[in-house]
């Protein structure tokens, strides 16, 4: 069973001020997530309401949301490490 990949608004602002280098390997990450969700390199996120994972691409992170009912993995926010952990 696969899961449809949606980016939000802000993950494609995101994505668009990153490197072309990397906005390549992101967007195949990402979207090997509809295949695997919870790969055994994502992490839960803590501290915050909403249950957001992490997973990394490269000195990139990834902040997803995986709804099992609809089937659906939502890309939250896409940023770089140092960066992206003080906007959750």
């Amino acid at each position: 069973m696969s899961y449809s990949v949606v980016f939000s608004s802000n993950a494609i602002k995101d994505l668009h001020a990153i490197p072309r280098e990397y906005q390549e390997k992101i967007i195949i990450k990402a979207e090997s997530l509809g295949l695997h969700p919870y790969p055994k390199d994502s992490l839960k996120l803590k501290g915050i309401r909403e249950t957001l994972r992490r997973i990394r691409v490269g000195v990139y992170r990834i902040f997803y949301f995986v709804d099992d009912e609809m089937k659906m993995v939502d890309i939250r926010r896409i940023g770089h490490r140092k960066e992206i952990y003080q906007n959750k």
